[in-house]
């Protein structure tokens, strides 16, 4: 059975491209056909900066790195835009007019030839990508299943439960909510407690908490344990 993802994050920087690439590793040490996409790159010139970070955490420890994201190039990234800025307006400051049939067609080619797909969604759920349209309406009409990535910080309550509003608003499927240390220096009471917290005001499913850390290798070892832990 294919799984086919959106991986939201709660604000712009929560850990949605790092929490992706592991994912993709996740299946991919499954045997399964994974590609991940990022529907609009901003801030990246003509480089994909995010699909080549989720191949290097995807690839990480492979003997056979087969560059499948290369061929799939124009289908992984419909859109790459220059300005670090919300789509709707790196689009507009560059001329560029957002076809969300584009997009799709993108996603459902890769659907077709890959058991799973794994989109990384574009700052918060609710921004727009053309005036008055949310990336999170293109995800639900593509009939993605979300996780939401929270950015473990102060505010993180707030954010999450927006988010899950919004998300349940479209009546989509959470898959659950990955809580992810941004910052070295966080309250650890903080940090705690934002789980505990949303975990007592939704029945959503909850995996956990990510560490700070700049070792990947470790730190996929803990995200792979909190999706086993769930049966994921």
């Amino acid at each position: 059975m294919g799984k086919f993802i959106f991986v939201a994050g709660t604000d712009t920087s929560a850990g949605k491209t790092v929490v992706t690439g592991f994912l993709a590793r996740y299946f991919h040490q499954q045997g399964r056909s994974v590609i991940t996409q990022k529907w609009i790159q901003t801030g990246a010139g003509s480089i994909q900066e995010d699909i080549q970070v989720h191949q290097n955490l995807m690839l990480d420890g492979c003997d056979n790195k087969a560059d499948i994201f290369q061929k799939e190039k124009r289908h992984v990234s419909p859109y790459i835009l220059k300005m670090p800025a919300a789509p709707v307006v790196a689009a507009k400051k560059e001329g560029v007019f957002i076809d969300k049939d584009k997009i799709k067609n993108s996603y459902f080619y890769l659907k077709e030839n890959y058991e799973v797909v794994i989109v990384e969604g574009i700052g918060g759920v609710l921004v727009p990508y053309v005036p008055g349209e949310y990336i999170i309406d293109l995800a639900a009409e593509a009939g993605l299943s979300v996780i939401i990535v929270a950015a473990n910080k102060l505010g993180a309550i707030n954010h999450t439960l927006l988010t899950i509003e919004a998300i349940k608003h479209r009546k989509m499927k959470i898959e659950g909510i990955i809580f992810n240390q941004v910052d070295q220096e966080e309250d650890p009471d903080i940090i705690s407690s934002n789980i505990s917290a949303v975990i007592e005001s939704t029945s959503e499913k909850v995996f956990g908490g990510i560490r700070y850390s700049k070792n990947f290798s470790e730190l996929y070892f803990d995200f792979k344990k909190l999706l086993e832990n769930q049966r994921f």
